[in-house]
């Protein structure tokens, strides 16, 4: 292991050269380089967020690829997490759609029951609040982006 880690090393450093040595031979300092490239890129302030729900995504689907209980569980899963998702974004400010009964039948055998599930939940922006799920923080933003990557996820299933 120590061997394999001294050869990643020693590769890292190489390619670094090289980089170096292709800046220099278009004239452009490493100082200015290094500025430019932080400067170029837009700040997300969501990229977490982002790629923890992705994450969470892929381990329902891939949870539920080939369980032969239901056609597609992890795709009802999606699609009902996107109704809820949906229900938000089109009323902020009602509250009634920003919880939701975790003792519920239906939440329990399309999403709360599910491997993966409550951990999707909570990857979108809900928290465990007296037996529901409650989302406080309403993002219409960062939910309509939820929604979107809901649909691609049961869209694509396991191909996401």
């Amino acid at each position: 292991k120590e061997k394999d880690k001294l050869d990643r090393e020693k590769i890292k450093a190489k390619i670094e050269q090289d980089r170096l040595e292709r800046l220099a031979a278009k004239g452009i300092k490493p100082e200015e380089a290094k500025a430019a490239a932080q400067k170029d890129k837009p700040v997300d302030p969501l990229k977490e967020k982002k790629l923890n729900l992705s994450s969470k995504l892929r381990d329902i689907i891939g949870f539920h690829r080939n369980d032969p209980s239901t056609p597609n569980p992890a795709t009802k899963a999606l699609e009902t997490a996107t109704k809820y998702v949906d229900n938000i974004a089109n009323n902020p400010t009602e509250e009634k759609f920003r919880a939701i009964n975790m003792e519920n039948a239906a939440f329990q055998r399309l999403v709360g029951g599910k491997k993966g599930g409550p951990e999707m939940m909570a990857a979108i922006g809900f928290i465990e609040e007296g037996g529901k799920l409650v989302m406080k923080d309403i993002d219409v933003e960062w939910l309509k982006f939820v929604s979107t990557e809901l649909q691609l996820a049961a869209k694509r299933g396991p191909f996401y």
